[in-house]
């Protein structure tokens, strides 16, 4: 935005504050300028002494004032495009840039008619006779000519058109060509240009308008930046306190089923914990990882349902309390189900038991069958049920638990996420 604003302050003064520029023969409300050469002799063409094939040329030009505004502090640029000898020019200074040998000579404005051959020995000047008269600066392709109008004589200030008469400005040049032909109009003015500053009140300027509702846009455009970031800000932060209740109800939640056995206390934020990470270094979502995480705290929130007496059981348990105890996944998917913002948590809660190859329970599926979140919370499951000391063992050494989660990969787990944790495992993430 900063970028866009910067733009339209370079236009705006290049537009709208900068001086205008007009090229030859161009078609303007503002101003019009042509040049054309005189028929006769004239006193300016001094005569060469001993050089008879030397011939000058006078080149005159009106430059006319069509607008409704003064034009002030105009100059006029012409480009040299053919070898020629400039002798003079009237009712105005010229500034001359002559190209020697790959360096460019800068003369600063003078009056041509009031400097002798002396005077401009920096620049490339004819000298025929001793009387070094006339003054014949010498010009190549490439060197450039700037004229100034005289000051003194308001030549500078072309008054506004009055709706009866053009105002204008002569201005002339002589030119001189070796040659046995006078010049003849060959000297191309094509790429003259003219500089200038139209003095119109700010109101008169239509590019004022224009920059004027441009940026008038990019303030709406700016505010509304503004307004839609304050907004997504608040958002985010809602979603954040959102997500920080959220997590602590489910943590809360948690905390009572874990409660009914004091040797799995924690488990099921391990299990949440192991399985973002799982899924992080899988190359999930971060939105998908936090869900699975959310799915980690309430997998085995079904076990609300199961009686104190069995999950404390030291010995093994009857086909009965088998059957009660695989409930639970009926159970948490029927207390889930309605947490329609996760819909993963009641699908995980239901199929954390399934088996890869089919073997599992409730509904024996098999591979990608088995919903993705299922399939990374069974392997964390896994690993805390083995890691930690329960009722009728203790806990197992770490490279026993990570022996069974290779051996039974493909079988009971799925081969990716057993191999992304395995991962977490070699980084001493886990």
């Amino acid at each position: 935005m900063a970028g866009v604003l910067l733009l339209l302050l370079i236009l705006f003064k290049h537009f709208v504050l900068s001086d205008r520029t007009q090229r030859m023969n161009r078609e303007s409300s503002n101003l019009y300028f042509n040049f054309y050469q005189r028929d006769a002799e004239d006193v300016w063409l001094n005569v060469v002494p001993n050089h008879p094939l030397m011939h000058g040329t006078i080149y005159e030009s009106k430059v006319v004032n069509r607008s409704s505004h003064n034009i002030s502090n105009w100059k006029m640029v012409i480009k040299i495009t053919k070898p020629v000898y400039l002798s003079n020019c009237w009712n105005g200074s010229i500034e001359i840039h002559q190209k020697t040998k790959g360096k460019t000579i800068v003369q600063p404005a003078v009056r041509l008619h009031d400097k002798e051959y002396d005077e401009l020995k920096k620049l490339k000047v004819k000298k025929f006779c001793a009387r070094k008269k006339p003054l014949l600066i010498y010009l190549n392709p490439g060197d450039k000519i700037i004229y100034y109008p005289d000051e003194e004589y308001s030549e500078n200030i072309i008054p506004a058109y009055t709706g009866t008469d053009y105002h204008y400005t002569d201005i002339g040049f002589v030119f001189f060509k070796n040659d046995t032909e006078p010049m003849n109009m060959d000297f191309d003015f094509a790429k003259a240009s003219l500089t200038y500053h139209m003095d119109d009140s700010i109101s008169d300027n239509v590019m004022l308008y224009v920059f004027g509702v441009l940026f008038l846009m990019w303030l709406f455009i700016i505010s509304s930046m503004i307004r839609l970031k304050i907004i997504k800000t608040a958002k985010l932060r809602d979603q954040e306190h959102d997500k920080q209740t959220i997590e602590q109800v489910m943590t809360v939640f948690t905390k009572f089923i874990d409660a009914k056995d004091i040797h799995t206390g924690g488990h099921s934020e391990r299990v949440a914990m192991y399985s973002r990470m799982i899924a992080k270094i899988s190359g999930r979502s971060e939105e998908f990882c936090q869900k699975v995480f959310y799915c980690g705290l309430l997998h085995d929130c079904g076990k609300i349902s199961v009686g104190d007496t069995i999950l404390s059981k030291t010995e093994s348990l009857t086909e009965e309390e088998l059957n009660i105890v695989r409930a639970h996944t009926h159970k948490g998917y029927e207390l889930l189900k309605s947490l329609s913002s996760i819909p993963e948590a009641c699908q995980t809660a239901l199929y954390h038991h399934e088996r890869f190859d089919g073997t599992g329970y409730p509904e024996h599926l098999s591979g990608k069958l088995i919903p993705e979140a299922a399939r990374i919370v069974a392997i964390a499951d896994s690993f805390d049920v083995m890691s930690t000391e329960r009722y009728y063992r203790k806990g197992l050494p770490r490279e026993k638990i990570l022996e069974e989660l290779k051996d039974n990969s493909g079988t009971q787990f799925d081969p990716e996420f057993v191999n992304a944790f395995l991962k977490l495992v070699e980084e001493n993430r886990i």
